[in-house]
């Protein structure tokens, strides 16, 4: 047993990153009779700075708001656009469903449309008592919303492993961190076996590269362990690759550690070759020039030349 290491967890921005990256799977997954409709040749429009200006604000206690704002279109040929309020939710609120009501009339009062869905998906062990709807009444005055939920503690594992949805991995991972809040052994266990898991899926369902590397920088990024047992979980992935060289890795070895690489680094293993070629290439030049003109640099500076008139004196050098 070791420390919880949970509050080092970025849940909005890792939830925020592989819903975006996997859209087309998370409608499939949290809203399947929606899914038929929505016509996904084209791009949805996720709504950052209009959310950010309705109800990215702080509340009462000066905690910043983070949810998603999406904009899809249907397959009608009307036009029709419809609103996608996604709230991912890790901590308890006793006023999250109204919350929630405020929202919704906000983007309402926003967009002028009445096409509005709404889901909150609960990440965390405790669940609000009026946890999907918001209801007020006063004197025959009355009012009552309603949304979809999605409790991550009260589903399978089991059930999760054999959905064919790759979106389904995502909220596997959620539901490890609950599973082993107090065990850092444990999870370190489970989060091996989940990137091994997804490496199984890809090859077995044939997961492109766009599937398979955002998950894999999703479990790594929010299944965090301490220092000591990351290092061990980085060995176990890396470690036989650099033993077994680069042409042993399988297309979807690549696909693991990009995506290890891109949750360590934010970049591929290609981006980081490619900028380390570049920065060489750069040192090797910038040591040439320096090699043929240091006597002028040096004679420069002997002088109290300015920056700049160095730069000019050394131009005209070089092209004499």
């Amino acid at each position: 047993m070791a420390k919880n290491t949970d509050h080092h967890i970025d849940h909005d921005t890792r939830w925020k990153e592989v819903i975006e990256e996997l859209f087309e799977h998370f409608v499939l997954l949290f809203f399947p009779n929606l899914y038929p409709l929505v016509d996904f040749n084209q791009k949805p429009d996720f709504l950052k700075q209009e959310l950010y200006k309705i109800i990215a604000v702080p509340d009462k206690k000066g905690k910043k708001i983070n949810d998603a704002l999406v904009k899809v279109q249907l397959k009608d040929g009307t036009n029709q656009w419809i609103l996608i309020h996604i709230e991912v939710q890790g901590t308890h609120e006793t006023d999250f469903s109204e919350r929630m009501f405020t929202y919704y009339y906000r983007i309402y009062d926003k967009f002028k449309i009445k096409e509005i869905t709404a889901i909150a998906i609960f990440i965390g062990e405790d669940i609000p008592k009026d946890y999907n709807h918001f209801r007020n009444e006063y004197f025959g005055t009355e009012v009552t919303y309603k949304y979809n939920t999605y409790i991550v503690k009260k589903k399978k594992e089991k059930e999760l492993m054999q959905s064919k949805n790759p979106f389904s991995i995502a909220v596997l991972a959620a539901l490890h961190i609950l599973k082993t809040k107090q065990n850092l052994d444990d999870r370190l266990k489970l989060k091996v076996a989940l990137v091994k898991f997804i490496r199984e899926r890809a090859e077995e369902s044939n997961f492109s590269e766009k599937i398979v590397v955002p998950l894999v920088q999703f479990v790594i990024n929010l299944m965090v362990l301490d220092p000591k047992r990351e290092s061990q979980f980085q060995d176990i992935f890396y470690k036989p690759f650099q033993k077994q060289g680069k042409m042993t890795m399988t297309e979807y070895d690549k696909q693991i550690i990009d995506g290890m690489n891109l949750a360590y680094y934010g970049e591929t293993r290609e981006q980081r070759d490619e900028r380390l070629v570049k920065e060489k290439s750069l040192q090797m030049a910038l040591k040439l020039y320096y090699e043929r003109n240091w006597k002028v640099i040096e004679i420069a500076l002997f002088l109290g030349l300015e920056k700049d008139e160095v730069k000019r004196v050394i131009e005209e050098y070089s092209q004499s």
